[in-house]
């Protein structure tokens, strides 16, 4: 699955994370949470560039406005156009103290879909959150820990969303009107030594789990069977995404597990194609 050797891009990251594939600037988009800069890596040129977001943007997610972003700041939900560095807020979900927003995709009918995390380990549950093209908020899950690897089968109508404390993944039936995560069926990822962070998948089902602990990438069929690990240069992987003019490269982000900016971005060669980025706003 896995065709050529990981390529390395030097982006000098302390928590990458988020990341996504824009056809229309041929690019990936991730954030920094950190820094709190979000990055876009030119496909042709190979050329990062920073663009400071002002607070700490925990995931992003692109618009059908190519120039704006959506993006989850701490506890709110904003658009942020990266050229400008201008901040508009957009909604906020009902959140207790002690929690804060995490992982979010777009889901294949254009809504954000996002998660929270309980600062501390024994802190209140964290909800899943999706949020319509109007503003509207709906709570679709709750009892979680640590949302991470939100990610949409197209093809099979399901949701995947993991608890990184409990290295869990949950398999969910996910119809265009369904209004619960109903958690149907779950599975292990790996060792004591890795947590399930960011997640995709690919246009034939499989699922792609980046690994935060142990630096692999870990992919697993639709009934959970464990297909396939890679092992990256860095010790904590955090999210990946299917890219480039072909959909056939995983990028993957990584962390330092610190303050250091030495963690990078990997690319990764494959035999597999992602579904195309999906736009928040897009209702077809």
């Amino acid at each position: 699955m896995i065709t050529g050797p990981v390529e390395v891009v030097k982006v000098g990251n302390a928590l990458g994370e988020s990341i996504v594939w824009d056809s229309r600037c041929n690019s990936f988009w991730w954030t920094d949470t950190l820094q709190a800069v979000v990055l876009r890596l030119d496909w042709s040129t190979h050329e990062v560039t920073r663009y400071p977001t002002g607070r700490p943007v925990y995931s992003l997610a692109l618009t059908k406005d190519p120039e704006w972003l959506l993006v989850a700041a701490a506890r709110e939900i904003g658009l942020f156009r990266p050229l400008e560095g201008h901040y508009v807020f957009v909604a906020a979900p009902e959140m207790a103290p002690g929690l804060r927003l995490n992982d979010g995709k777009v889901d294949p009918w254009g809504r954000f879909v996002v998660g929270e995390l309980s600062i501390a380990a024994d802190g209140p549950p964290a909800s899943v959150f999706r949020l319509e093209p109007s503003g509207a908020l709906t709570r679709l899950a709750a009892g979680l820990s640590a949302v991470n690897g939100l990610a949409f089968d197209v093809g099979a109508s399901t949701a995947y969303v993991s608890d990184s404390r409990l290295g869990s993944i949950w398999r969910t039936p996910y119809p265009r009107t369904a209004q619960v995560f109903q958690r149907e069926s779950s599975f292990q990822t790996a060792g004591s030594l890795s947590r399930p962070d960011g997640a995709c998948v690919d246009s034939a089902g499989v699922l792609w789990s980046s690994q935060y602990g142990d630096g692999t990438v870990r992919a697993f069929g639709r009934d959970g069977s464990p297909l396939m690990a890679v092992s990256l240069a860095a010790p904590h992987a955090t999210c990946c995404a299917f890219g480039g003019p072909d959909l056939n490269w995983l990028a993957v982000t990584t962390a330092s597990g610190g303050q250091q900016t030495d963690a990078h971005l990997h690319l990764l060669k494959t035999d597999s194609r992602g579904p195309g980025p999906a736009l928040w706003g897009l209702t077809t």
